[in-house]
């Protein structure tokens, strides 16, 4: 079989998902991939070993290919390192791109990792290709990151205030970014990707206490003090602890409550509930 579906950031935690769907679809496609090692684990049709900052290595791994899920990392310089990909695919002359985007940037004006976005959205729509993007709001795989706090310390800490937000399952998104790549009449369509329920962190708090048997509560700390201790507390890099304080600044006003019916326009199903989230992974919050 030849590829026909190209993606990046296949190793990651969207990437993972959307590489497992592709396979038990039987879609030809091909994983880049900085090192083939980890190949056989994604079980790609083929494997091309290139990066974002090799240009010319991605225009090489994307020849024959028709569309290109575009998933990358967070990085400081994210936007230029995907705009590359997009060049990249226009001098392959693949047909379209599916981008994995975010709901920030959607926003006016784009806040957070929403700003990276928005700027790779216009540069894919300038560049002649076909395209669609996929705009998930917070994940609820993300409260798998503060498990360790709720385990120990029975709290939520993060700087979101009171703002609720339609948190989305992270296979909703990949489900969604597989049926865009795989089928047609998605071209030019922007999708804005929530979950049936919107809560505040108080609630979902709340909500894993109550699943669990045993109390979490929930404490907002001023985005000051979250960008001074974030950096220590999570061990990551002040940029990226200013980006993560931006967007909770954006949720605590309300910027992610609103559930919208994308996923079930994309998919022809409800998308996955919070609570069912937390039922499935409860043994890491006890």
């Amino acid at each position: 079989m030849t590829a026909t579906v190209f993606v990046t950031g296949a190793s990651g935690r969207i990437g993972q998902r959307v590489a497992a769907l592709l396979n038990a679809q039987s879609v030809p496609w091909r994983a880049m991939l900085r090192r083939p090692q980890p190949a056989s684990s994604l079980a790609a049709t083929e494997v091309a070993q290139a990066s974002f900052e090799a240009p010319e290595a991605m225009q090489q791994a994307m020849k024959g290919i028709q569309t290109v899920v575009l998933i990358s990392g967070d990085a400081p310089n994210q936007a230029d390192l995907e705009l590359a990909a997009v060049d990249a695919a226009k001098q392959a002359r693949v047909m379209r791109i599916v981008k994995l985007s975010a709901q920030s940037a959607g926003l006016s004006p784009p806040v957070s990792f929403g700003k990276h976005h928005a700027a790779v959205e216009a540069g894919i729509k300038q560049s002649g290709l076909a395209w669609t993007f996929m705009r998930p709001v917070f994940f609820q795989q993300s409260f798998l990151l503060f498990a360790d706090s709720v385990r120990k310390n029975n709290k939520l800490i993060l700087p979101a205030g009171k703002g609720a937000c339609a948190f989305v399952d992270a296979q909703d998104v990949a489900e969604c970014l597989v049926q865009a790549a795989t089928q047609t009449g998605h071209e030019g369509k922007t999708y804005t990707l929530t979950g049936p329920q919107s809560m505040s962190f108080a609630e979902a708090g709340k909500l894993i206490g109550q699943l669990r048997g045993k109390p979490v509560g929930y404490i907002a700390p001023p985005a000051w003090l979250a960008r001074v201790l974030l950096p220590k507390a999570a061990g990551m890099p002040r940029w990226l602890a200013n980006e993560v304080v931006d967007l909770m600044q954006a949720i605590g006003k309300g910027a992610q409550a609103p559930t919208r019916s994308d996923v079930q326009t994309v998919l022809n199903k409800t998308a996955r509930r919070f609570d069912d989230f937390v039922k499935n992974n409860l043994a890491s919050f006890k």
